[in-house]
């Protein structure tokens, strides 16, 4: 997708009107490398003197490329507010080129698979040089990883999330490297918790059969 379309909806027709706008982008990566992308924009009419039609057309045509991309969308029509929001599911991202969801320009995919347990995000938002147009438009890109990065550039990081504002007129880099969880690891792990699950409600049984006996009382002679 060209540079995540609601981004030229704002930076054309809507900055041009006066009107505010927020672009927030979420990116939710699980460990066997699918993942779900979020996007949305909400802009503030209350200050815009004329063309609010135009907007509203603008954000019309641009849910129609949206959904042409496969993206599932919504929008909310109100007297002084505008707010759509796109999301699309992936079934890897190693094999996601930037060009279907973030940024145009550029070759790189999306998740990069260094090894066979590391992985680096690299996405470069390149700006477009307006600087009032990126002073009228707040976005953040975040994104929530399987494990906590080791290496990254964020400007905001809780745990394995991570926040970047993007800055539309100089541009931004995203960068974050993380490790992921093999199956096999896992497995091990859950199969060596249930043994030691399964002994240890065997030793209780043996060790109340123990006990049983113990306390049986010796039968009578009869003599």
């Amino acid at each position: 997708m060209n540079k995540s379309y609601l981004f030229l909806l704002l930076l054309g027709g809507v900055m041009l009107l006066s009107a505010c706008a927020e672009h927030n982008m979420e990116l939710e990566i699980h460990n066997d490398d699918s993942g779900e992308f979020t996007m949305d924009v909400e802009v503030d009419l209350s200050d815009v003197p004329f063309g609010k039609s135009q907007i509203r057309q603008q954000l019309v045509n641009g849910q129609e490329e949206l959904q042409k991309e496969g993206f599932q969308t919504t929008l909310e029509d109100e007297e002084d507010r505008l707010y759509m929001e796109a999301s699309r599911s992936f079934d890897s991202l190693t094999e996601a080129d930037t060009n279907e969801l973030l940024n145009e320009g550029t070759d790189s995919i999306l998740l990069e698979e260094v090894s066979e347990t590391k992985r680096v995000l690299d996405v470069p938002f390149e700006g477009e040089g307006d600087e009032m147009a990126g002073s009228m438009i707040e976005s953040t890109l975040t994104v929530n990883f399987p494990t906590t990065p080791e290496e990254h550039n964020a400007h905001k990081a809780d745990g394995s999330e991570l926040t970047w504002y993007i800055d539309l007129a100089e541009g931004t880099d995203v960068y974050a490297e993380y490790e992921v969880q093999q199956g096999s690891t896992v497995g091990i792990i859950v199969v060596t918790g249930l043994v030691v699950i399964l002994a240890g409600v065997a030793a209780y049984f043996v060790f109340r059969r123990k006990r049983n006996v113990t306390k049986t009382p010796d039968s009578p002679s009869g003599e």
